[in-house]
C-alpha cells in the first residue's frame, strides 16, 4: 500500500478490497510502504484495527506512473521486501500503483503479483523501459483495464469500487431549493471551476439551488475558484467546505452529486452517491459512461466545459420530481446492487483471484523472466557513474531520484541519431548540460534554445525557437523549471511528441 498522510482514491480502493476479503474469510496482511520517513497513515491504523487486519510498516517506493521510478530505492528495498514476503508466505501479492520492488520479488519467489493502477498517458509508454511491470492488473474501469493491457501487456480486470450501503436519502424539506454537491480533491483535473461556472448559469436561469463543494484543496486552484465566486456574487449559493471525515449526512441531504472530472478512471464518489440514492451528474470521463447512462440511471454531459455540464444539470432539473426521475432512481439502485455493493464487489474480486491463480500456474512453465539481477546489470554503468560524480553534481538528489528516466532518455537520443538542443539558458538548462556531460558525453549538444536570449551559453550558440529546424528532425530537451508545460504545449503545436521528439529528464507531472 502507498503510504501518504492523506489516503488517496487508489489506496482507499485497495484497502476497501482488503477489508472485503477479510470479511469473506481470507487472511489479509496490509504492508504500508514507508518512504522518506513518513509515519503510517492514520486511516490504515484505524481501519485495520477495526477490521482485525494485520498491519506492517515496510520500506518500499511506490510510483503512480512509468517515468517516476526511484531505481536506488528498488535496489535498497529489495532484500527487506523479499524477507517480508518470505515470512508471510502469501498466495497472492497485490499493490497499489507501481511497486517495482514487489514485482521483482514476486518473480524470484514465483508468486502472482497484481497492481491496482488507473490513469496514465500514452506517452508514458514510449520509452523502451525494462520489463519490470506487473503481469496482472485490476482497476475500476474497463477503459483503463484495456489501456494497460494494450501498453504493458497485462492481464487486466475491471472491478468496480465498493461502497457500503447507506440509508435512503432524506426527503428534501424545501421543495424549492435543489441541493447539489461536489466531492473530491479541489484541483484542475477534478474541474470544479467549470462546475462552478455551470452552476452560476443555472442560477441565472432562475433555478433555486445550492452547491456545496467538499474535499482537500489545491490552494492556488481554490483561489481561482473563490475569485470567480466573488466576482459573480455567488457566495450565498456556492460554498467550499474543505475535507470532511463523515460524509453520510452530506449525502443524505443532497439531491445530486456533480462529478466534473477531466482525468479520472472511475470516481469513488459515484459509487458512494449510488449507495445513498443520490442522483449522479457526471462528465463522460474514462470509465464513467460504462456505468452512467444519460437519463437512464443518471445524467451524463457531452463534454467537460461549463455549457456541457449545464446541459446535464438542466435535464436533471426538468426531470426532478417526475415519474422519469423515479425510474432513473430505481435504475440507479440496481446499478449499485449489481456493481458497487460489497456483495457484488466481493464476488468480482474472488473471481479475479481464482482466474489469476489459474493463469499463473500455467505461466510458470514460460521462459525465465527479467529479474532484479538483470536490472542491476542494466543500470550498473549509470549507478557507477553516479557514485563517481554525485559529490560534484549541482543537484545530486535530482539525478538520484530521476536516474531511471535519465538513462532511457539518453538511450533513446543515441538511437535516434538526431541533433539535440537544450531549451533553456538558466540554471536548469545548465544543469541539463551538466548531466549530459557526466552521464552521456558521447551525445553532442547542437546548441541551446531560448525565446529571449541570444549569443552563446556554456560555449554553445543560442537559437530562437523559429531559427532551428522545428520539423521533428531534431530532439529538444526542455531544461526549464517554471514554464516547461507551456513549452511542451508549444512544441506539440509544432508537431513534436513528448517522449519522442521532446523530453524532460524529470517526471512529467500530470
Amino acid at each position: 500500500m502507498d503510504n501518504c498522510s492523506i489516503l488517496g482514491g487508489g489506496a482507499r480502493t485497495l484497502l476497501r478490497q482488503a477489508v472485503l476479503m477479510k470479511r469473506a474469510g481470507y487472511e489479509i496482511t496490509v504492508a504500508a510502504c514507508m518512504y522518506g520517513g513518513r509515519e503510517v497513515c492514520g486511516d490504515y491504523l484505524n481501519i485495520c484495527a477495526e477490521e482485525g487486519i494485520k498491519l506492517i510498516a515496510q520500506n518500499a517506493f511506490v510510483s503512480n506512473q512509468t517515468e517516476d521510478i526511484d531505481i536506488f530505492a528498488v535496489f535498497n528495498d529489495y532484500e527487506g521486501m523479499r524477507k517480508l514476503i518470505e515470512r508471510e508466505k502469501p498466495d497472492i501479492l497485490q499493490s497499489v500503483q507501481l511497486n517495482i520492488t514487489v514485482e521483482l520479488v514476486s518473480r524470484e519467489m514465483k508468486m502472482p503479483h497484481i497492481m491496482n493502477i488507473y490513469q496514465a498517458l500514452p506517452s508514458f509508454f514510449t520509452l523502451p523501459y525494462a520489463d519490470v511491470f506487473p503481469k496482472y492488473h485490476i482497476c475500476d474501469s474497463q477503459y483503463y483495464a484495456d489501456f494497460w493491457e494494450k501498453h504493458v501487456g497485462t492481464k487486466s480486470y475491471c472491478v468496480r469500487t465498493a461502497a457500503s450501503e447507506g440509508r435512503c436519502k432524506a426527503k428534501n424539506p424545501d421543495s424549492h431549493t435543489l441541493r447539489f454537491i461536489c466531492v473530491g480533491l479541489v484541483c484542475v483535473r477534478k474541474n470544479q471551476w467549470e462546475v462552478i461556472k455551470a452552476f452560476g448559469k443555472l442560477l441565472e436561469m432562475g433555478v433555486d439551488a445550492r452547491l456545496d463543494i467538499w474535499g482537500h484543496m489545491d490552494m492556488q486552484y481554490v483561489q481561482n475558484c473563490l475569485k470567480y465566486i466573488e466576482d459573480h456574487k455567488l457566495g450565498q449559493s456556492i460554498i467550499l467546505h474543505g475535507f470532511s471525515e463523515d460524509m453520510e449526512d452530506i449525502y443524505l441531504n443532497s439531491d445530486a452529486v456533480i462529478c466534473g472530472s477531466m482525468s479520472e478512471s472511475y470516481p469513488n464518489v459515484i459509487s458512494e452517491a449510488l449507495a445513498y440514492g443520490v442522483t449522479v451528474i457526471s462528465t463522460p470521463v474514462a470509465g464513467v459512461p460504462e456505468v452512467i447512462k444519460d437519463r437512464e440511471n443518471g445524467y451524463l454531459s457531452k463534454g467537460y466545459q461549463a455549457d456541457d455540464i449545464l446541459e446535464a444539470m438542466i435535464r436533471f432539473v426538468r426531470d426532478y420530481g417526475t415519474e422519469k426521475s423515479k425510474q432513473i432512481a430505481k435504475n440507479a439502485r440496481n446499478v449499485y446492487l449489481n456493481m458497487h455493493s460489497e456483495r457484488a464487489v466481493s464476488r468480482q474480486l474472488i473471481n479475479c483471484y481464482e482466474d489469476i491463480l489459474s493463469d499463473f500456474t500455467c505461466r510458470k512453465r514460460e521462459k525465465a523472466q527479467y529479474t532484479v539481477e538483470d536490472l542491476k546489470e542494466d543500470f550498473s554503468g549509470m549507478v557507477d557513474c553516479y557514485d563517481r560524480n554525485s559529490g560534484g553534481l549541482t543537484n545530486s538528489g535530482f539525478v538520484k531520484t530521476n536516474l531511471w528516466k535519465i538513462k532511457y532518455v539518453f538511450d533513446y537520443i543515441r538511437r535516434s541519431k538526431k541533433d539535440c538542443y537544450i531549451w533553456g539558458t538558466g540554471k536548469w538548462g545548465a544543469f541539463y548540460r551538466e548531466i549530459m556531460t557526466k552521464f552521456a558525453p558521447d551525445i553532442k549538444i547542437k546548441g541551446f534554445v531560448d525565446t529571449y536570449k541570444t549569443g552563446k551559453f556554456m560555449g554553445s550558440e543560442i537559437a530562437k525557437p523559429d531559427k532551428i529546424s522545428m520539423d521533428k528532425s531534431c530532439i529538444i530537451l526542455v531544461g526549464v523549471k517554471n514554464q516547461k508545460i507551456e513549452i511542451l504545449e508549444e512544441l506539440e503545436k509544432r508537431g513534436f511528441c513528448y517522449n519522442e521528439d521532446c523530453f524532460l529528464l524529470e517526471t512529467l507531472s500530470w
